[in-house]
Parts: structure tokens; C-alpha cells; sequence
């Protein structure tokens, strides 16, 4: 069996390396496998640093200049040919036994076509003391998921793996592709492709958690700072009004009323205390849902749309 190793990639040679380095350490799968990263387009030295791992890994590179991450999920779904694909990010660090954990799964389970293991930030440099008490408030915001030791089902909702760390049987995969629509795109764009994905698989697919294949999930110091996640948690706003944007929502002056009631709210209890210098956790769940609301207040068209509520 062939597994594919699926890594999209914009503008992140230095930390592409990392990524790739961790895949080199790791502990091979029995079976014949590949590492195909997608070059979305990037104008730094990716290049370079691919040619450094095209004889350590088998490395497979294809390049989509139609920028997003969805555009270049979906072309490393086209071009996969491994009967699993594999995903994960080119910031992460994948752990010694993450290809041979995915292996034994889907030996164990043969009917299952899903899989998803741990995701754990690990934040770079001295990050500052409001972080360090509070990120398990905002884990979101740096892609942590764990669902435990053991072995558990997935399925729709609360048990889905995360986007940096998830594997799906290809011929399945290929009935999913990737809204073109969500996920970033360059330095903006939504969040989410991977969910409605997940989402829609595993309503007729069956799902399994492996705690062994893990990742780590580099956070830059320029991701340690309350903009970054205000910029966060507003494009996770902006996705909600985009997958909303078909609903009869009140309307006030072009903006959605709830979204309008929220920003006030949370804004005057964000900036009270934030005042009073309240431990984290009185205003960092705040600030998220003060920019949450934000990113939601007006209704985004996704492509298609004829008409906004």
C-alpha cells in the first residue's frame, strides 16, 4: 500500500524545512510512500529548500497558481497516489511514530476511510504571561486538539480531527474536493475548508482517533500577541457570515442585529476589564467574541451567491 504525504505550502520556506526535517526523522511506514507538497505559488526560496529534501524523502513536488489553500488541497487530492492521504501543515513537527501510528490504524480498521491524531502548540521564543495562563481559552486559535490516550470514534461535530493533522482514503477524498471559497487565501482569505469536508465524510464514513500519530504545532512569536488573535477570531467571523449567508438574519443598517449586539457587549466588558487588569481568563474569552462578532457583523458573498440577506 502506498500512503501519500500531503503538506500545501505558501511563502514558508524556513519553516517548510522544519516540517520536512520532522518527516525525515520519523519512522518510515512499512509500506511505499510519498511526500507530495503543493507550491501554492510561493515567491520565497520553497524551491530551494525542496531541492535540499529530494534526497531524503520520497518527495514529489507540484506547483497550483490559483492561490488558496483550497485550490491546493485540491490539487494534491488530483494528484495523490497513495490509497490514504496523509495531511498536515508546513508548520508543524511531526512526532517519530505519526506515519507509522496512521499505518497500523488503518491495517487495524480497514473499513474505516478517517483518521486523526493530537495537535499541540508549542509556542517559539518567551511568549508573554497572558498566553502562557490563558491559550487553553483560546485553543482554537492555535489548532490544539485531543481527544485523550485511548481510541475513540469519530464522527460529525465535536469529534473531528483538526486541519494539521487528519487522514482520509483518497478515492473517498476524491468525492470531497475543497471549497475554493474557504480557506486562506495568501494572507487573508476564511478558514474552515477542511471541516465541511470532515463533516460531510464522516456522516456515512467510519471515523477513528490515533493517539499516536501526533504533531506539534509551531506558533511564531508574531502569532503570540492579542492582534493575532483578534485577526484570528475575525476571520473565523468572517467564515460564520459566509456559510450564513443564505439565512433570513435581522438586518440593521447593512449589518447582522446579533452581531451588532455582541460587538457591544463583549466590547464594554473586553475593555472594563481589561481596565481593572483581571486575571486572563475575566477578559481574553471576551476579546475572542468581541472580534468573533466583527468579522461577522456584515454578510460576505461566497462565489455563486446572486444575492445577499
Amino acid at each position: 500500500m502506498i500512503v501519500t504525504v500531503a503538506i500545501c505550502t505558501w511563502n514558508r520556506a524556513d519553516s517548510l524545512r522544519k516540517t520536512l526535517a520532522s518527516l525525515v526523522a520519523a519512522t518510515p511506514p512499512q509500506g511505499r510512500w510519498e511526500v507530495l507538497v503543493v507550491n501554492n505559488n510561493s515567491t520565497d526560496h520553497t524551491h530551494k529548500v525542496l531541492d535540499e529534501f529530494a534526497a531524503l524523502l520520497p518527495l514529489r513536488v507540484i506547483l497550483e497558481l490559483r492561490q488558496g489553500l483550497s485550490h491546493a488541497r485540491n490539487a494534491a487530492v488530483a494528484a495523490a497516489a497513495g490509497r490514504f492521504m496523509l495531511w498536515t501543515d508546513d508548520d508543524v513537527l511531526v512526532d517519530v511514530n505519526w506515519l507509522r501510528g496512521y499505518e497500523d490504524a488503518i491495517a487495524r480498521w480497514p473499513e474505516a476511510s478517517v483518521f486523526g491524531g493530537p495537535i499541540h502548540p508549542v509556542f517559539e521564543g518567551s511568549p508573554p504571561d497572558w498566553l502562557t495562563e490563558g491559550w487553553r481559552l483560546i485553543a482554537e486559535a492555535f489548532a490544539y486538539r485531543d481527544m485523550g490516550e485511548t481510541v475513540v470514534a469519530l464522527g460529525p461535530g465535536e469529534g473531528l480531527p483538526f486541519g494539521a493533522n487528519y487522514a482520509v482514503r483518497t478515492a473517498l477524498q476524491r468525492l470531497h474536493r475543497y471549497d475554493p471559497d474557504l480557506g486562506r487565501s495568501g494572507p487573508s482569505g476564511a478558514l474552515g475548508e477542511e471541516v465541511s469536508v470532515l463533516e460531510a465524510l464522516l456522516k456515512t464514513a467510519e471515523g477513528w482517533w490515533v493517539p499516536e500519530s501526533k504533531v506539534l504545532h509551531r506558533i511564531p512569536p508574531a502569532r503570540q500577541t492579542r492582534a493575532y488573535v483578534g485577526r484570528y477570531y475575525r476571520m473565523v467571523g468572517k467564515t460564520h457570515a459566509m456559510l450564513e449567508a443564505h439565512e433570513d438574519t435581522p438586518m440593521f443598517l447593512g449589518m447582522r442585529r446579533w452581531a451588532i449586539r455582541n460587538t457591544l457587549v463583549n466590547g464594554s466588558a473586553y475593555f472594563l476589564r481589561r481596565g481593572t487588569r483581571r486575571p486572563v481568563g475575566a477578559w481574553l474569552p471576551v476579546y475572542a467574541q468581541l472580534h468573533f462578532a466583527l468579522g461577522s457583523l456584515r454578510p460576505t458573498r461566497r462565489q455563486g451567491d446572486s444575492h445577499e440577506h
